[in-house]
């Protein structure tokens, strides 16, 4: 049996020079569950795991900022399991000054995951960012 609570956790920054933004969850999940056990899983995954369902930060504009994401899953197989893990994915761009993007991990069957980048400026829009070479 595969878990479907995996985290994804990001770096970001110059090439060579990232730092920890934090790890986030997918609250897809949460959303489904009864009243009390969304409260539960919240206090777990916010107070003991400090996962969030988003992390926000600043990067400079007009500097090759990279950020790298990887995804970690419990694979439970009966009485034991094991951890697994998708990636480290990186993904490089150039910010632009008063522009806002959304990084998106997505893993598919836990087994294949992707990331990218979006500038989400105007709001209802979704504009896929090219990557640029480091």
């Amino acid at each position: 049996m595969l878990s479907t609570e995996s985290q994804v956790h990001f770096s970001v920054g110059p090439a060579g020079n990232l730092s920890s933004v934090g790890s986030v969850y997918n609250d897809a999940q949460e959303q489904q569950m009864p009243a009390f056990a969304r409260g539960l899983y919240k206090g777990l995954a916010r107070g003991l795991y400090q996962v969030r369902p988003f992390r926000e930060t600043l990067v400079p504009a007009d500097q090759v900022t990279v950020v790298e994401g990887v995804a970690n899953w419990r694979n439970d197989r009966g009485t034991s399991y094991t951890l697994e893990k998708c990636g480290p994915l990186s993904r490089s761009f150039l910010p632009k000054a008063n522009k806002t993007y959304l990084v998106e991990f997505d893993l598919q069957g836990f087994s294949v995951c992707s990331e990218k980048i979006y500038d989400v400026t105007v709001e209802g829009q979704r504009d896929l960012v090219l990557p640029v070479a480091i």
